[in-house]
């Protein structure tokens, strides 16, 4: 591949990286609504609270868009689920569960993008993290950091089509 490999701020095929920010982790202890917001790709952790008498074995799955999320029974008797939005939008959920209280909730939260200057604010905890770039600059539609990638696309492909002439008979 193209690029420096050990070093991820240098550009190369793979993309150019940014040290991470401080990523937060929102937990909700109801159903979110739309004016709920996180920040693309960080964590939403739902643990929503158990009627009083569960199950014995309680179960439970978040299905976000074509994804399930599957939901865990804390000590603390409620019922968690994690997820983390790859865009900045609005998202819709039902909670498909053995525990009727939360059986067919539904819920939505909303998605925004990383402040174009994140980037510039590297966490301290997270030395070996690195993420798409938020600058508007290096965005190609809802996706960030999407450019760093598209700069190569001729070249990658130029190399692909010589590596495939020498298959030739």
């Amino acid at each position: 591949m193209h690029g420096t490999p050990d070093d991820p701020a240098q550009a190369g095929w793979g993309g150019q990286f940014v040290r991470a920010w401080e990523r937060p982790h929102a937990v909700f202890d109801q159903l979110t609504s739309e004016a709920d917001r996180i920040e693309q790709f960080d964590v939403l952790e739902l643990a929503l609270p158990v009627s009083e008498h569960p199950p014995e074995r309680p179960e439970a799955t978040m299905v976000i868009e074509n994804q399930s999320s599957v939901g865990y029974a804390d000590a603390d008797g409620a019922m968690r689920f994690r997820f983390s939005p790859k865009d900045a939008k609005t998202y819709s959920y039902v909670i498909r569960s053995t525990v009727p209280s939360l059986d067919g909730r539904t819920a939505r939260f909303t998605s925004v993008r990383p402040t174009p200057d994140a980037a510039q604010r590297p966490s301290s905890q997270l030395p070996n993290w690195w993420t798409d770039d938020p600058s508007p600059q290096v965005a190609e539609g809802p996706h960030i950091g999407a450019k760093t990638v598209s700069w190569w696309r001729e070249e990658f492909l130029r190399d692909s089509a010589a590596r495939m002439d020498r298959c030739k008979p």
